[in-house]
């Protein structure tokens, strides 16, 4: 057997998965931490002075238990695995129950999209209880947190703890607990500013040159919008593709896709006002040229005016 291979101590504090471990398994811990680089197993045996065997199974409990971890490595033709300490989380995942591991899973597969409470029972298919009982436990463990989608708030969704909401489910910038109707109208108003200043930025140019000029993508708008320093909320693109797509159903604002399948869009040309003469039956009425007192055609003698 080879002598230990004698490594520097380090001088951070000894990591708390460590603490609580005894004889040969705290020493295979001390070992993977002093080092600064991942071990193979065979490394690792060297550093400590003992048998492949015993290692094995040595690492093989430490495993189950969350305190280490395998990430392989491609070597050529082979893969080699490398150890690593285990994570706190790792180490609370290890000591769950079967229901509590099954479940846990469950909601880590929603991922930031979380998981409603029923599909959760249908995925397990343990009953309203059992699931409620494993569902606060992962809570107490701050594995697992609880969220409101703006889809539908009286619906209870999980997903990790650790995660951030899909936009999605939190509804972006324009949700606080309630929908924000007056920030979106501002935004809308400053999004209609920009793209009609484009489209009269460039009068003295040819036609085509104004129509091209007066587009602007979403990251346009989302700079204009940052660059006034109106707006404190932090936005993102998605942001202002929504509510381009209220504008775009208003018929307030054109929408093309662009070269690259980019959306890009443009102040709508807004109709002539309507003339009051055009509001009436006369407006629309074909043979109105030949209306006049007292000839064929006569308002006086009009058949449409008691149906209008």
């Amino acid at each position: 057997m080879e002598p230990p291979v004698k490594r520097e101590a380090r001088q951070e504090p000894m990591p708390s998965i460590i603490e609580g471990t005894e004889g040969m398994e705290k020493r295979v811990l001390e070992a993977i931490w002093q080092s600064k680089e991942m071990l193979t197993a065979t490394e690792l045996a060297k550093t400590i002075g003992i048998s492949a065997v015993d290692l094995n199974g040595v690492c093989d409990k430490l495993s189950k238990e969350g305190k280490i971890q395998y990430e392989m490595e491609t070597r050529g033709a082979h893969i080699v695995p490398r150890v690593k300490l285990g994570s706190s989380l790792s180490e609370k995942i290890s000591q769950l129950t079967t229901d509590e591991r099954l479940i846990y899973q469950i909601i880590e597969e929603s991922g930031r999209k979380g998981i409603w409470i029923r599909d959760i029972k249908n995925k397990s298919n343990f009953e309203q209880r059992r699931t409620l009982h494993v569902i606060k436990n992962l809570k107490l463990r701050k594995l697992i947190k609880e969220v409101t989608s703006v889809v539908a708030s009286k619906k209870k969704m999980y997903m990790l703890y650790d995660l951030e909401p899909d936009e999605d489910v939190s509804g972006g910038a324009f949700y606080d607990d309630d929908f924000d109707r007056e920030f979106v109208e501002v935004i809308r108003r400053m999004a209609l500013k920009h793209l009609r200043t484009k489209s009269i930025q460039h009068k003295k140019e040819s036609p085509l040159v104004r129509y091209r000029a007066s587009f602007a993508s979403a990251t346009e708008i989302l700079n204009y919008i940052v660059s006034t320093g109106a707006i404190t909320q932090r936005l993102t693109e998605n942001d202002i593709k929504r509510v381009m797509e209220t504008l775009v159903h208003d018929s307030s604002v054109l929408k093309v896709q662009s070269a690259g399948n980019i959306a890009t869009y443009k102040i709508a040309r807004m109709p002539a006002p309507t003339v009051a003469i055009q509001a009436t039956v006369c407006g629309h009425c074909p043979v109105r040229r030949k209306c006049r007192p007292n000839a064929v055609v006569s308002p006086t003698s009009c058949v449409y005016f008691n149906t209008w």
